[in-house]
């Protein structure tokens, strides 16, 4: 019966699939909470929908919700195992971060830990740690199992999480952290004899805005510092996406004020200010190439004022004696001080002759 409501399930879920081909959209629909049908297959361990929908649905794979989970964190977090290898084998980034820091291979060890600290209260010995963490058969655990296959396909060891851990930080046990070194050295090893670069600590991988979901995050909310909208969006959105608190005040992200090739992502306190990417935020060269940056734009600035204090000057100096303020016009529309007008018969700036003149009195 089982195999019978399988078979029908995925029928229909290729029948929809097929249906929906031209409005392709529809895979990759949000509910309230951020969740696609990706992420709902991955959460309930369906691993043929998941399937389907990643091969036939070209479904976001690295889709979040609005905590900023992908598929691939709600797996680990549910312990499945197979979905977990499904989704890093179709190219699932096992490098982002959800809103509290955590990669996928922060939450396998940490499920892994709980899981240790349960059978240790179970035996009832906390002498037998070193024991049960020295038992290599231990490593058959799910949590383990997801662990190295994250790692395997590309997991960091060195990203901290917003509590500055590292993956590691969270494992005690020391044959898993032996074990995933191992084959974080051999990943890196073979990405370098393929010539593929190991993903980097400063991959972008959710910039898009999560409210119009066309431009890039570029906005910084005001007081928890959390970068959820463009600066389009930005000033509808009332509370942050991401904690739901106030939003007080918005930060725009500019580009770098030294190379201009990288957003800015320095954050100055106490001024607020958003004026240098990470390469060029502590160095004297720097910090040298900014105030020289300021004080040309400052001599620009005061030379556009000076230029338009000398154009106020001559529309309201007279254009006789380039001496008093004008205080007298005529009917052609041009004007001179009283003096100069009392002396002349024709306006000096279009030779009309004068009919009449008009005393200006301020």
């Amino acid at each position: 019966m089982s195999l019978l409501v399988f078979n029908i399930r995925r029928l229909a879920i290729e029948l929809i699939l097929g249906k929906i081909q031209t409005r392709q959209w529809l895979v990759d629909e949000k509910k309230d909470d951020g969740f696609t049908a990706l992420h709902l297959a991955s959460l309930n361990d369906h691993c043929s929908v998941a399937e389907l929908l990643l091969t036939k649905g070209n479904a976001s794979i690295n889709a979040q919700n609005i905590s900023l989970q992908t598929p691939l964190h709600l797996s680990v977090g549910r312990q499945h195992a197979q979905i977990v290898e499904l989704l890093c084998s179709k190219g699932a980034n096992v490098n982002i971060a959800d809103k509290d820091g955590d990669t996928p291979l922060h939450e396998a060890l940490r499920h892994h830990t709980l899981s240790q600290l349960k059978q240790l209260q179970e035996v009832g010995d906390v002498g037998k740690m070193m024991g049960v963490f020295a038992n290599g058969a231990l490593d058959k655990r799910t949590s383990s199992l997801i662990a190295c296959t994250l790692v395997t396909h590309g997991a960091d060891l060195l990203l901290r999480n917003k509590k500055s851990q590292t993956p590691l930080d969270l494992c005690p046990d020391p044959h898993l952290c032996r074990t995933l070194e191992k084959c974080y050295r051999e990943f890196k090893e073979k990405n370098i004899d393929q010539g593929i670069n190991s993903p980097t600590h400063h991959e972008n991988v959710h910039d898009e805005c999560m409210v119009c979901s066309d431009n890039k995050r570029d906005t910084i909310f005001e007081p928890c510092f959390h970068v959820a909208t463009c600066y389009v969006c930005a000033g509808r959105v009332k509370k942050c996406l991401i904690c739901k608190e106030n939003v007080q005040s918005r930060i725009k992200i500019e580009e770098c004020k030294i190379c201009s090739e990288r957003k800015a992502s320095v954050l100055y306190k106490p001024c607020g200010h958003l004026i240098a990417c990470e390469d060029h935020s502590l160095s004297s060269n720097s910090v040298n190439t900014i105030n020289q940056n300021i004080a040309a734009s400052d001599a620009i600035a005061l030379q556009k004022l000076q230029q338009q204090l000398q154009e106020i000057r001559d529309q309201t100096v007279c254009p006789i004696c380039m001496d008093r303020l004008k205080n007298m016009i005529f009917l052609c529309g041009h004007g001179v001080c009283q003096q100069c007008g009392d002396r002349v018969s024709e306006c000096p700036i279009c030779r009309k002759q004068i009919e009449k003149s008009i005393i200006l009195y301020t």
